[in-house]
């Protein structure tokens, strides 16, 4: 906005462009566009926003809800709505996520279920550890268990570690606003993820990401006032947002197989 014209506004009152009003009568601006109080804009994302006191509060794009198997998506250019399936050589995962068909049930989880009732026990399960014995009488560190052999030959039983994989997981997409009882988004934290989900054995996650769904954007690009930190996950609540309610957000992390230190 051209401030140029702007008078030294004081006592609590700020400037529209050319006058000093209260914050309640200021206009809004988007993309070089005066928005005036109370007006309506639909943006490139399509979301839907109305001016209030000087700041544009919007809405995500809001789509029917689609058949058993298929997944909404938004047009961007025209914001229409339309409903998704995966192809034929695809599996279609509880958040909607499309994968190969291949990667169902091969032992690596690449989305919430694609590992869900299979025979093949994922990757991430924790190895079995061998139950260890202390030494009779001493305050050593316990053996191992051993198993003698017939030649009198004794087997150490060594301690299996999980093998840590540096990387970033899938998108998660556990929770939605428009879930009965729900009071805004809130995806899982790292400890919640990584329990669940068998995530970063043998390592600590130490980076996270949060994406808006429905603006398709990063969360913190989405105007909308949340938490997205290791310790406790993607947290929007919609009465820090009133009156317009939460969007709609996915959350990944990191394994970091190299330092003992968690962010928060």
């Amino acid at each position: 906005m051209d401030t140029s014209q702007c008078p030294n506004c004081t006592g609590g009152l700020y400037c529209d462009g050319l006058h000093c009003v209260k914050k309640a009568d200021c206009t809004c601006q988007y993309k070089n566009k005066i928005i005036m109080k109370t007006d309506i804009v639909t943006t490139d994302t399509c979301e839907t926003c109305q001016c209030y006191s000087g700041e544009l509060r919007c809405v995500p794009k809001s789509c029917p809800a689609c058949a058993s198997g298929e997944t909404k998506v938004v047009n961007m250019t025209t914001c229409s709505c339309s409903c998704k399936s995966c192809d034929a050589n695809q599996f279609r995962c509880g958040n909607g996520q499309c994968i190969s068909s291949s990667s169902r049930c091969d032992g690596v989880i690449d989305c919430d279920n694609d590992e869900v009732g299979c025979l093949v026990q994922p990757h991430f399960t924790p190895p079995m550890i061998p139950t260890l014995s202390p030494q009779a009488g001493s305050h050593a560190p316990p053996n191992h268990q051993t198993t003698p052999f017939h030649d009198g030959h004794v087997a150490i039983t060594h301690t299996k570690h999980p093998v840590c994989r540096p990387r970033w997981s899938d998108w998660m997409n556990t929770h939605h606003p428009g879930d009965p009882g729900s009071t805004g988004d809130h995806e899982p934290s790292a400890a919640e993820f990584a329990a669940n989900y068998h995530f970063c054995n043998g390592g600590n996650i130490t980076k996270v990401e949060c994406y808006s769904v429905s603006m398709e954007a990063p969360a913190e690009s989405s105007g909308e006032i949340l938490v997205c930190t290791p310790s406790k996950g993607l947290v929007c609540d919609d009465s820090d947002n009133f009156p317009i309610p939460c969007g709609d957000y996915k959350i990944r992390y990191y394994c970091d197989c190299g330092t003992s230190n968690h962010r928060k």
